[in-house]
């Protein structure tokens, strides 16, 4: 099993999980960290909670996630008033995009791990990652650069035939090039 990959907004252990000095007009619902929310002030990564329905779409994404990150977030939400828009609860924007696009990537890691004798180049997962969620997906560099980090040395990403940005596991491709040198030998 390996490491588990951690993105910069998402919050360690230790980090105010539902500790008494939480407020939910105060701060950030995903990381926990002090937010300001400012009318007057535009282009402010700050933003209210403006649906009912928010918290139960946010449920949905914790059980999907089912991580460190997401049972955080969870404990939030169970102690919240039930309408998180009524009580003027607030969030770092990048922190909902992160949380929302960290499973998005999770689940397009299973997948390759699901596949790994086949070939996938990065844009076909870019393109994957966009069915689940969206317009914000990775940019192909984006994503590349995440798989490198996720999985280390685990992964190959090169050219096949001309098609750039190919991912391939080292064991797959290991196995290939031995089945390709015994028929040739």
């Amino acid at each position: 099993m390996r490491e588990k990959d951690v993105s910069i907004t998402e919050p360690t252990r230790d980090l105010r999980s539902s500790t008494p000095d939480f407020e939910f007009q105060k701060n950030c619902l995903f990381c926990g960290y002090f937010a300001k929310f400012s009318e007057s002030k535009r282009g402010i990564d700050v933003f209210p909670v403006r649906t009912t329905d928010f918290s139960n779409t946010l449920r949905n994404i914790c059980k999907e996630r089912n991580d460190e990150w997401s049972e955080i977030v969870l404990r939030r939400l169970n102690i919240a008033p039930s309408d998180l828009h009524a009580a003027d609860a607030i969030y770092h924007q990048t922190c909902s995009v992160n949380f929302r696009t960290e499973k998005a990537f999770l689940q397009i890691v299973r997948q390759l791990e699901e596949t790994q004798d086949e070939l996938a180049s990065v844009s076909d997962l870019v393109q994957a990652m966009e069915d689940i969620c969206g317009d914000k997906a990775y940019s192909v560099v984006h994503m590349k650069k995440r798989l490198q980090t996720y999985f280390g040395s685990d992964i190959i990403i090169t050219e096949v035939n001309g098609k750039p940005n190919i991912v391939t596991f080292r064991r797959t491709a290991s196995s290939i090039l031995n089945e390709f040198y015994r028929r040739h030998h």
